[in-house]
């Protein structure tokens, strides 16, 4: 950019990390769009096969929706059954034990801890032990 351009922030663009890019779920704006678009014309479909691919399911759904917002009444995945602490950290044991799973960040500058998903796990058990 030169001294007399100014930065526009909703036409700038940003280099993707390549480690990002490698990770990404969808490829492209093309490949976005078109999930995008299925997600909206084949929404029950669309998101059946995203629940069944990236959730552990100890009961499948009968349904991804029924009911609807205008009565109040909407439910979604019924008849499922999940476990929400076994998705978000008992699963990943195994191949991400030792990793970041999260990152707490302080109000102070520099007051970080990391938590590896097998530190959580442990806590998670400790404080499920408290509750028994």
């Amino acid at each position: 950019m030169s001294k007399n351009e100014q930065f526009n922030p909703e036409t700038a663009t940003y280099a993707v990390n390549e480690r990002v890019a490698r990770g990404a779920h969808v490829r492209g704006m093309d490949g976005y769009q078109a999930m995008y678009d299925r997600s909206i014309n084949e929404n029950s479909e669309f998101w059946g096969e995203q629940a069944r691919k990236n959730l552990t399911w100890f009961r499948d759904f009968t349904d991804v929706r029924q009911g609807g917002f205008e009565n109040g009444d909407v439910a979604w995945f019924t008849g499922g059954k999940l476990n929400v602490s076994y998705n978000c950290i008992d699963r990943h044991i195994k191949t991400k034990g030792d990793q970041v799973a999260i990152i707490w960040e302080g109000d102070e500058p520099g007051n970080v801890k990391k938590f590896t998903y097998k530190e959580v796990l442990r806590n998670v058990c400790q404080i499920a032990e408290v509750f028994k």
